[in-house]
């Protein structure tokens, strides 16, 4: 029996709307040249709770939250013969269409220029390692990624009718599988929601020097 449609691998937590608020705030003082009320906010953004959300979707594949219906297959294009990810420019103008945010599960989500001016600023609170653990709960979770709806593996292009903005969970559990293959919807049914949320692109435009 086939699976009901779905939006998402699972329903966002409300702790990544809530460190989405953080990182927002944290951006606005940052701006006001208050660092110590920014660090303490993105401090209070790095929610573990987070990494134990997202951890189900982007780790080992469990077919309860994946419902992945094949194995990768060689029959798959070559990458070699797969469209190249389209650049910055191009994907920045996708993300605002979408509002800066994820068109799978709707969390807002941040551009990746705006999580380096947060790093760059505040290495220790904004923490950035190697290994996923050694992310930023927050930051890692809702960095801006462009997905393409019918996969490159599949010959899917970079026209903006086959693109949409998805966060790290979505973009990473989706990977090279079709929608079908996953039981999720067509995001592209569904309007996007486009409001003041700027993806803290905010912190992108202004020269800001690192005290």
């Amino acid at each position: 029996m086939k699976s009901q449609l779905r939006d998402c691998f699972l329903p966002p937590i409300a702790e990544l709307d809530e460190a989405a608020t953080l990182l927002d705030q944290a951006a606005n003082e940052l701006l006001k040249n208050d660092l110590d009320l920014a660090r303490k906010l993105i401090k209070e953004a790095d929610m573990p709770i987070i990494w134990d959300h997202i951890s189900k979707i982007i780790r080992k594949i469990n077919p309860q939250v994946h419902h992945q219906s094949r194995k990768p297959s060689a029959t798959l294009m070559p990458k070699e013969a797969q469209v190249k990810m389209p650049g910055l420019a191009y994907q920045r103008t996708i993300h605002i269409r979408d509002g800066w945010r994820c068109r799978y599960c709707g969390c807002r989500v941040i551009s990746k220029a705006a999580r380096k001016v947060l790093i760059d600023f505040f290495p220790v609170e904004a923490r950035w390692g190697r290994t996923n653990l050694e992310k930023h709960w927050a930051l890692g979770a809702l960095t801006a990624f462009i997905d393409h709806v019918v996969p490159r593996s599949y010959g899917g292009n970079n026209d903006p009718e086959n693109l949409v903005t998805a966060c790290t969970a979505c973009n990473a559990g989706k990977w090279h599988w079709t929608l079908e293959e996953l039981d999720l919807s067509d995001p592209r049914n569904k309007d996007p929601n486009v409001d003041s949320w700027d993806g803290l692109m905010r912190l992108v435009t202004p020269r800001l020097k690192i005290p």
